[in-house]
């Protein structure tokens, strides 16, 4: 795991080193009269590649060495990241009549190969193959009627989130990572963030209640007045597979403050407040005061946002208003339940939309962040000029500074 695409590996026993292109199963056999206590191992990344021609080196005047016939080429290569490399080869040879004159065959195989291999680094450069195989992954994944259609539209959006040059800088090659994002943390690997879930409660429903005499959030009050509540839940799932436990973990985990008032509780998906209702409902009742079962929420027309008062009494003007707004999606889990390609599907649709809104007042742009690589016309992420300005404006996602946002 964690091999760069076309990796190199080299194993020394002794004197003798032989190297290869990795192959998961290769296998690399040693001749030896006694088994090593160790061997060295090491691995190797390809920057560049290029092919000389020896046909060339007959068109230039060969200078004699003490060695033989001999001549320097300097060889121009790119490499995988972009950039240009410049070898000084020296080629030595016993006799001038060991540099064989190539058939026109093996010429035009050779010619073939370089193109090929010109193909590939710019291909490669571009983020071409990256591109391709997610388009033919969401064709083969949402199958719509009219594939070229879906085709044409998938490209197009990819070259509309590289032409904004006034709010993205050109993207990073899919297959590729900037020195900035190399200093990222891995945040898929931490506890909370990646696969596994924070140590602690199990989400599963698999241990009992611990003593929560000394935990301060509503649900751990609720379940001390009636700990019969998660014995008879403990077993009961939603549709979508969430369990009471993960929805109770963040109050479990953290036994917060008595001067600080918590919920202890999160939904895993839109089906935890009726599934798990004896729990939901006293505490969102708690925490908002008294809520009534059949209270509904309060809407909001034009005429009271229209009604705000936009200067003050000393004279003084309002420069901008902000309204918030958070909604989820039908039939996806929530975040605390959520695996990666979940929110992976949340984020195509939402940027989809993004994308639509094209005319009038209503439109955006959807910025993927920095270090993402699941949103093809945007791979790496967001620009620094761009994650700058959004968190200049408090525009952006903030990584969770708290491991109570985590459980």
């Amino acid at each position: 795991e964690g091999l760069p695409e076309k990796a190199y590996v080299s194993i020394r026993v002794g004197e003798v080193r032989k190297q290869v292109q990795y192959k998961p199963g290769e296998k690399i056999h040693f001749d030896v009269k006694t088994s090593p206590r160790t061997f060295m191992l090491d691995v190797f990344e390809k920057i560049g590649t290029a092919q000389v021609s020896l046909l060339d080196l007959t068109d230039v005047a060969l200078a004699e060495t003490e060695a033989g016939p001999s001549l320097s080429k300097i060889v121009e290569i790119t490499s995988r990241r972009g950039m240009p490399i410049t070898l000084d080869v020296n080629v030595t040879a016993a006799s001038a009549e060991a540099i064989p004159a190539l058939s026109l065959k093996q010429d035009r195989r050779q010619a073939r190969h370089q193109a090929a291999l010109e193909a590939k680094s710019y291909l490669d450069l571009q983020g071409v193959q990256k591109l391709l195989q997610n388009m033919i992954h969401k064709l083969l994944h949402q199958k719509p009627e009219d594939a070229t259609t879906f085709m044409i539209e998938y490209l197009q959006s990819h070259r509309t989130g590289r032409g904004e040059q006034d709010l993205l800088t050109a993207p990073t090659p899919a297959t590729e990572r900037t020195d900035v994002e190399d200093k990222l943390p891995n945040w898929s690997a931490l506890p909370g963030l990646g696969f596994a879930d924070m140590p602690g409660f199990a989400p599963d429903g698999s241990t009992s209640l611990p003593n929560l005499d000394k935990h301060h959030s509503l649900v751990a009050k609720l379940l001390l007045q009636d700990a019969s509540l998660y014995s008879r839940l403990q077993e009961v799932r939603t549709p979508a597979g969430v369990s009471l436990a993960r929805c109770i973990k963040p109050g479990i985990d953290n036994r917060g403050h008595d001067l600080i008032r918590t919920l202890g509780l999160v939904a895993g998906d839109e089906h935890c407040f009726e599934v798990f209702r004896d729990v939901f409902e006293p505490v969102i009742s708690q925490w908002h005061g008294g809520y009534a079962l059949d209270s509904v929420h309060p809407l909001v027309g034009e005429e009271c946002v229209s009604s705000v008062p936009l200067e003050s009494s000393d004279g003084a003007h309002v420069f901008s208003v902000q309204v918030h707004c958070s909604r989820n999606l039908s039939g996806l889990p929530l975040i605390p339940a959520a695996s990666r390609e979940e929110r992976r599907e949340v984020e195509r649709v939402i940027s989809n939309a993004m994308r639509s809104l094209g005319g009038g007042k209503v439109k955006g742009m959807y910025h993927a962040l920095k270090g993402s690589y699941s949103y093809a016309p945007q791979p790496g992420g967001m620009s620094d000029e761009v994650e700058q300005e959004l968190k200049a404006s408090g525009l952006i996602f903030h990584e969770p500074d708290s491991k109570a946002l985590l459980c």
